[in-house]
């Protein structure tokens, strides 16, 4: 299937990734040439030393900054696979810490627990104008909130005269 195909079937739609083949890895045989193949992956990468390292002297894996991140001399192909899942994985997860003030170990920046998701709204609110539109000025809501479900326990509106 050709590239034209493949944008059909995708409703033309790109590749949001695209990969410069600046990793690379270089079969080093001390009886002939060394040979450097250029990978679209890291996997890529990893597939090729599985499949040449018996037939040359060294296999190296070579970044996108010229660095040898793997070398067949020092260490075991299925190793630093392991390696570089575990470390692709914890990267992956990686979330900034936050301090909750409710001391709710799962509350982060771009996932807040109820209770400072509720104060978030009040924050905001308090920001915006005190006064629903349509309302007289002089009329005010207040709400409050289980602080344990975030539910809304109460609504009250009341007039200032």
């Amino acid at each position: 299937m050709g590239f034209e195909n493949s944008r059909v079937m995708t409703n033309h739609i790109e590749p949001t990734e695209e990969y410069d083949g600046r990793i690379r890895v270089k079969l080093v045989d001390d009886h002939a040439d060394t040979r450097v193949i250029p990978c679209s992956s890291y996997t890529e990468a990893i597939t090729l030393v599985k499949e040449h390292q018996h037939e040359v002297t060294t296999a190296k894996i070579i970044d996108r900054e010229q660095e040898v991140v793997f070398s067949s001399a020092d260490m075991d192909i299925d190793v630093w696979e392991s390696i570089w899942k575990n470390e692709k994985r914890r990267l992956s997860v990686n979330v900034e810490d936050r301090d909750c003030p409710y001391d709710n170990v799962s509350c982060f920046f771009d996932d807040l627990c109820v209770q400072c998701k509720m104060d978030k709204l009040r924050r905001d609110k308090e920001k915006a104008s005190p006064f629903t539109p349509g309302m007289n000025p002089t009329t005010f809501e207040q709400s409050t909130f289980d602080s344990r479900t975030g539910d809304p326990t109460e609504f009250r509106s009341f007039t200032n005269k």
